[in-house]
């Protein structure tokens, strides 16, 4: 899968996608913002994202990568927003830790901080063990019902596609644990620095998400340091809210969000250019 592009006006939107998966989980958020004018990319970050055969790389080529495709952007357009699902949250929370002042407003959707949903199985617990030893390198952890999505018609066409592709638009079948490891470290990463995070917040997580708590947007919404925070629980959904029950109410309130905080950046770069 490569990078969704679609093309609109001078505000641009940087779309992450979840650890294991693809950019095809951002394709109605990207058809969205780019319906309401945006411009949108939503890349396929390698070492990190779905590959038949591909190993895992580590947290910081996964930071690297959507730095420089955050860098490009800034290049190209008057203002950037980021956006970003699951591990694709963390990254988005990264990346305006790394480039203060600049990421005009985010969107974190099912921010996952901690491993810690309703489905999340007892052996979970025992991560940490496998985290450093050589097993981290061979072993992989099984998705499983119900797959992040409450919606029964979604959730069977999911574990449909996982049977035979061992991929499906919410992920692959399986997480290698080297990618489970990678993914704490920048959790860790993200939560001891989110405090310097200023730029306009929202949180949107579903109460019953069975991979991550509400703890963790809760976390989100507790630290930042940013004047507006805007959290929203859906009560329609589990954890994949792009693709759930709720998703046209994600959809609405990420473009709702973006328009009213991007255009304020836009009237400010502006007032910079001139004052230059």
């Amino acid at each position: 899968m490569g990078t969704i592009e679609l093309q609109g006006d001078e505000r641009a939107v940087l779309l992450l996608h979840g650890l294991s998966s693809s950019p095809l989980e951002m394709l109605p958020v990207a058809q969205s913002l780019n319906k309401a004018g945006f411009s949108v990319r939503s890349p396929f970050i390698p070492g990190y994202g779905y590959e038949s055969g591909a190993k895992i790389t580590n947290w910081l080529d996964w930071q690297t990568f959507t730095l420089d495709c955050f860098d490009r952007m800034q290049n190209e357009y008057e203002t950037v927003a980021v956006c970003g699902l699951c591990m694709g949250a963390v990254l988005a929370l990264n990346l305006a830790i790394e480039r203060p002042q600049l990421v005009s407003a985010l969107s974190v959707l099912s921010t996952t901080l901690y491993f810690d949903g309703w489905a999340t199985p007892w052996s979970r617990m025992l991560l940490p063990l496998a985290f450093y030893s050589p097993l981290r390198y061979i072993l992989s952890v099984r998705e499983r019902e119900p797959y992040g999505v409450k919606n029964p018609h979604i959730r069977a066409w999911v574990a449909k596609e996982m049977q035979s592709r061992q991929t499906s638009v919410a992920g692959a079948s399986r997480l290698p644990m080297k990618g489970i490891y990678e993914a704490s470290r920048l959790m860790k990463k993200a939560r001891s620095r989110i405090h310097e995070i200023e730029s306009p917040v929202l949180i949107i997580h579903a109460d019953e998400d069975d991979v991550a708590s509400v703890r963790s947007a809760e976390f989100v919404a507790g630290h930042v340091a940013s004047p507006m925070v805007r959290k929203i629980i859906v009560h329609n959904s589990y954890h994949m809210v792009t693709l759930d029950n709720d998703r046209n109410q994600v959809m609405q309130e990420t473009t709702a969000f973006f328009k009213e905080n991007m255009q304020k950046s836009c009237v400010e770069v502006r007032t910079g250019h001139q004052q230059a």
